[in-house]
């Protein structure tokens, strides 16, 4: 009877054990790991971090701007020995910037056509249209006559007939025989002028819109003598 009670109690308290060790586990939960303090001779002895090296942006400078960027009036200019390409750039710019118009008829005594052509543009900056027709009257006088004409304006602006057929640049101009019919009377409009007699116009094939003071070529309508 008393081994009966022993043995009894001794289930009764296994079964407390079992059920308070979580139906059966009985592994200890694992400890903490130990954190052990840096030392100041610890932190001596451990290498300091590379630091990242940081590339500057590459700077692509902006390219230069060419001549005719800079000064597009007066890139093929011949520029005065007392002014700078600046001071006559800004005359071109002030003069570009004016439009004046004219209104001429044509004189009725004007009847055949000896040459004709029409204006075209020089280069990006100095541009034209129109007409140019040389007249021959009954008594022999002669006319040119610009019609629903218009050019870039600019200071001294002549009017030439070239020996030259379609004259690019002042050494074009310069280097063939050529005639100044005058100041142009305006950059806009029909207008007239007077061949003087004694002027063969077969020897003459364009007409040029020039710049005298600088040198520069406008506009140029090379004449056809069969017509346009």
């Amino acid at each position: 009877m008393g081994k009966r009670l022993v043995l009894s109690c001794v289930v009764f308290l296994g079964l407390l054990i079992f059920t308070a060790c979580g139906n059966g586990n009985l592994t200890p939960s694992p400890e903490p790991p130990t954190m052990v303090p840096t030392t100041a001779s610890d932190s001596a002895t451990m290498p300091s971090p590379t630091p990242i090296a940081t590339v500057p942006p590459t700077l692509i400078p902006s390219p230069t701007p060419s001549l005719d960027e800079r000064f597009p009036l007066t890139v093929d200019a011949e520029i005065p020995s007392d002014m700078t390409r600046s001071e006559v750039e800004t005359i071109m710019e002030e003069s570009a910037n004016i439009d004046n118009e004219v209104t001429e008829a044509m004189p009725e005594d004007m009847g055949e056509v000896i040459r004709e052509g029409l204006f075209r543009d020089a280069d990006a900056a100095h541009r034209g249209s129109g007409r140019a027709t040389i007249y021959l009257s009954a008594d022999g006088n002669t006319l040119l006559r610009l019609e629903d004409f218009s050019v870039t304006n600019g200071p001294g602006l002549h009017v030439l007939l070239s020996a030259h057929p379609d004259p690019k640049s002042r050494d074009d101009v310069r280097d063939e025989a050529f005639i100044d019919l005058g100041n142009l009377k305006a950059n806009m409009g029909n207008q007239n002028y007077e061949i003087p007699s004694d002027i063969d116009v077969a020897q003459y094939h364009s007409v040029v819109i020039y710049c005298v003071p600088f040198q520069v070529v406008f506009s140029v309508a090379p004449l056809n003598p069969d017509g346009i």
